[in-house]
């Protein structure tokens, strides 16, 4: 069975503040750079009590591939557990695919626990978009790719991924499938800045701090951090301070 259709879902965590969908746009751009297509459903800007309803419309009955991130905290993990259900729901061959903090710190408990198929550890500029070939491709058995974990009769397999440490094109954010009116307008309401990252992780090694990606630091060029501080000032009308 082919997986044609690649969907990310981007879901509001049990918090009063919005924030902006930087780790999805990225992943938006690294399977585009891929050539492979990719939808949003971003719940964010729909009412509170109309998501679930409106989330059930836009899913798709067609077999495909659904994306989540999740991070710690917030009730973040129980919220998308509820829309990974619908999916299954809708379509069991549906494939759930969870990444993000969370699920890089504890695979085996996501795939244990919770309504997902397999779980990307880690960085997934590259680790996501060769999963969804091989899937593509009719591959639907455990895939034997770095970062990818999954449960077989064996038990769950799974290894993590090297860091990509010097982030490239891929790391770059496509906000082009965002309503950025919505996100601009709720910047603006609330006085808050525009989130750019410029790199990942933390060269420190503290006790106190949990390692959801594994030890060391990944980052993107000055040039390139630069060149998206003009584009986003220049699209969305923001200032540079």
């Amino acid at each position: 069975m082919k997986y044609e259709k690649v969907f990310l879902v981007n879901i509001a965590r049990d918090t009063n503040q919005i924030q902006l969908p930087v780790a999805i746009a990225v992943l938006v751009n690294t399977l585009r750079r891929h050539d492979i297509q990719v939808e949003l459903l971003d719940l964010i800007p729909v009412e509170k009590d109309r998501r679930m309803e409106t989330f059930k419309e836009m899913v798709a009955s067609e077999p495909a591939i659904f994306g989540f991130s999740i991070v710690a905290g917030n009730r973040h993990i129980g919220i998308t557990e509820n829309y990974a259900k619908i999916v299954k729901q809708i379509n069991p061959e549906h494939i759930v695919v969870f990444g993000g903090p969370l699920p890089t710190a504890v695979p085996d408990l996501m795939l244990n626990h919770f309504s997902v198929d397999y779980v990307v550890a880690g960085e997934g500029e590259t680790t996501f978009p060769n999963m969804i070939r091989a899937f593509q491709a009719g591959k639907t058995d455990c895939p034997d790719i770095d970062g990818v974990f999954c449960k077989t009769a064996e038990g769950i397999v799974g290894s993590r991924p090297k860091w990509i440490r010097k982030l490239d094109g891929l790391s770059q954010p496509d906000y082009s499938l965002f309503d950025m009116d919505f996100y601009i307008d709720y910047l603006r309401e609330t006085d808050q800045s525009f989130e750019i990252m410029a790199s990942r992780g933390c060269r420190g090694n503290c006790s106190f701090c949990y390692k959801f990606c594994g030890a060391g630091l990944s980052i993107r060029e000055p040039d390139a951090v630069l060149d998206e501080m003009e584009e986003i000032a220049n699209k969305y009308g923001t200032r540079v301070q």
